[in-house]
């Protein structure tokens, strides 16, 4: 879905496990700017995020990279912070600096930004490649 809509103006690569243990799934590329991508589904509040894929985005910020956590959730019992129903779900997007209070709190930890069906790929890729500094943890 992502890559479909996406594809005019990002380039995304999906990266195989036999990358690394905790290495994102996939890396994406527009005008210049690179990060990483982790994509997860949610089933009910929580996100499943291992030692190493959390480990993996913090040292990664702590070299200055960028890195998300994209997640689509699938639940029954939004978060307060969803806007009103809709026929689907929002896509959250996280920091990779937010790896591990993600994997501790789920989806009800509030997104770095929050794209509403229906979605506008446009602020969705403002959100990833606004500036290398995006993810600054703040």
């Amino acid at each position: 879905m992502i890559r479909d809509n996406t594809k005019q103006t990002t380039l995304w690569t999906r990266i195989e496990s036999t990358a690394g243990p905790g290495v994102p799934d996939a890396h994406a590329l527009s005008d210049g700017v690179s990060v990483w991508a982790e994509l997860k589904v949610a089933r009910g509040n929580r996100v499943l995020l291992s030692k190493f894929q959390v480990a993996w985005a913090l040292r990664y910020r702590r070299f200055g990279g960028v890195s998300w956590i994209i997640v689509y959730p699938v639940t029954k019992r939004p978060p307060e912070y969803f806007s009103a129903p809709s026929k689907k779900p929002p896509i959250l997007i996280y920091q990779g600096s937010m790896a591990q209070e993600l994997m501790e709190k789920g989806i009800a930890l509030r997104p770095h930004a929050m794209i509403d069906y229906p979605y506008d790929w446009s602020a969705f890729s403002a959100t990833l490649f606004s500036a290398p500094s995006a993810d600054s943890g703040t």
